[in-house]
């Protein structure tokens, strides 16, 4: 992962676009993955060469955008710099300006070179600049409007539980940008307040509307389990003036859900799962799991975070960095009823016969009260069904030597840090 691309996860995906990456043909390889959500998303690369970081890649730049503004006729274009752009100097920026006068769509330069943050997940802010400064305009005030700022994971089902939710207290819900058309974007300076609905880090924009657009915004409380969505929409509730209505509205969810609740806990009391996800992912798995009635065994931290996110048992596992070998030897040793985890490592624990779902399914809600429900029906579809990992385990080989996994899997570690067995 790096800046440009977690700049593209948001913006890949807006209607009537098109993504124009300045650099190598290698550095769009990520829209393929990125594809699956939206196919009919449409992107370019000016794919520069020894040539151009030897006299520069300028000139392909203007050229490339002229053409796409001609070939495809975009309502917005978004030009995103590499780590070459930057490292030869074109001035993306100057060349966009100029452009933008010969074309029809709107041009917004992403300036996001990999090596200018440290933290890739940090690094949407660029994102959102090219907006603020090339797209947004003023518009009048919508009073029931509310911004909810959203990832590529949202499903459409997620829209319509959080549409559904926020329709309980009179609000109209604004998703952006995944998935937005550009007239979403714009509208959402117009807006009474902005929520959120996803883990991706939005601050930039957020306090760009509340300190120069007069945009309210609330705490960035993911509504991910009962206790979550509870707060969730209340602290919107009030801020709107509409406690009364959210609270009668939590009463009733809460006592629609409630039989199937039992029903899935029924099943998964007791059990023992492993999530493959960073920590504020599994602060969310933890609420869920205190709704379910599973129990959390192990963490894989994909963002080497400190800590275990208020998961606060001595005999829990936090890993960090996706490092398989260290997770192939610790799900042998721990032996879970069930793996979650965001998708990128599902292989590795399914071929030893752990049953595995992903934390996001597009397919059905993963938020709200309904995200609830289907998630417990998800851990017990997958629990009732596992002869599929347990063929995989009989016919595929470990993917390391059998002495490994004998050994500590925490060996490589500083001495102070390996008495996790």
């Amino acid at each position: 992962m790096c800046n440009e691309m977690y700049n593209l996860f948001g913006l890949f995906t807006v209607k009537n676009s098109v993504t124009l990456v300045h650099g190598p043909s290698g550095c769009i390889s990520s829209a393929l993955g990125i594809s699956y959500f939206h196919p009919d998303a449409r992107w370019y690369s000016t794919d520069l060469s020894e040539t151009e970081v030897i006299l520069g890649g300028e000139q392909k730049l203007k050229d490339a955008i002229l053409h796409i503004d001609q070939a495809v006729k975009p309502e917005v274009i978004f030009i995103y710099t590499s780590c070459v752009s930057g490292i030869i100097g074109d001035d993306v920026a100057s060349i966009v300006q100029k452009a933008q006068l010969e074309t029809q769509a709107r041009l917004v330069p992403v300036i996001c070179e990999g090596f200018k943050k440290s933290r890739y997940h940090k690094g949407t802010d660029s994102a959102w600049h090219g907006i603020v400064d090339c797209l947004l305009d003023d518009r009048p005030k919508e009073t029931d409007l509310v911004n909810v700022m959203t990832s590529i994971s949202v499903s459409k089902p997620d829209t319509v539980e959080i549409s559904r939710i926020l329709g309980s207290i009179g609000l109209n819900p604004n998703f952006i940008p995944c998935f937005a058309s550009p007239e979403d974007i714009r509208r959402s300076v117009s807006a009474g307040a902005t929520v959120t609905i996803s883990h991706n880090s939005n601050d930039y924009f957020v306090n760009y509307l509340n300190n120069r657009q007069g945009v309210k915004s609330v705490e960035p409380i993911i509504p991910q389990g009962i206790s979550s969505t509870d707060q969730w929409l209340l602290q919107l509730a009030r801020l709107f003036g509409r406690t009364a209505k959210a609270e009668a509205f939590i009463r009733k969810e809460h006592n629609a859900i409630e039989p199937q609740l039992e029903s899935i806990q029924k099943v998964l009391k007791g059990k023992r799962v492993f999530v493959g996800a960073n920590l504020t992912i599994a602060r969310s798995v933890e609420e869920l799991s205190k709704d379910l009635g599973f129990e959390i065994i192990g963490l894989q931290d994909y963002l080497n975070i400190k800590g275990t996110g208020g998961i606060e048992d001595e005999s829990f596992v936090d890993m960090a960095n996706i490092l398989h070998f260290e997770q192939a030897n610790i799900l042998r040793h721990l032996k879970p009823d069930l793996y979650i985890c965001r998708g990128l490592t599902i292989p590795y624990a399914g071929i030893t016969g752990i049953p595995t779902i992903p934390i996001y399914d597009c397919h059905t809600a993963n938020l709200g009260y309904a995200g609830v429900v289907s998630f417990g029906w998800r851990m017990v579809n997958a629990l009732k069904n596992i002869n599929f990992y347990q063929k995989l385990a009989q016919h595929i080989q470990p993917l390391y030597k059998p002495d490994w996994y004998d050994q500590n899997a925490f060996k490589y570690l500083k001495p102070e840090n390996k008495n996790f067995f």
